[in-house]
């Protein structure tokens, strides 16, 4: 399926057809075990439909949930680490 039409859709419907994708997947894996699989192409067109669908979901959550900012560092922390870096090199040399 072209990436345009899955973004046009829902996470729901992302949902499901992932399920089909997995699906489809595994009877892939079960002819190729059998020794009845003819058509190898079709093994990377579900892996990148699966990565595609999945990048997907990921951008649909992240767009809808608020993003926290981090905490600014404390100064002591930040001069504790200059300074334990300062003798990793000394001992070093």
């Amino acid at each position: 399926m072209e990436l345009k039409e899955l973004r046009k859709q829902s996470a729901t419907e992302l949902d499901d057809q992932l399920v089909e994708l997995r699906r489809e997947q595994f009877n892939l894996r079960m002819q190729r075990g059998a020794g009845n699989q003819t058509h190898t192409h079709h093994f990377r067109r579900v892996r990148r439909e699966i990565a595609q669908i999945n990048t997907l979901l990921t951008q649909h959550a992240t767009s809808s949930a608020p993003v926290a900012k981090a905490a600014p560092a404390k100064k002591s922390a930040v001069k504790k680490t200059a300074k334990k870096k300062k003798k990793a090199k000394k001992s070093k040399r």
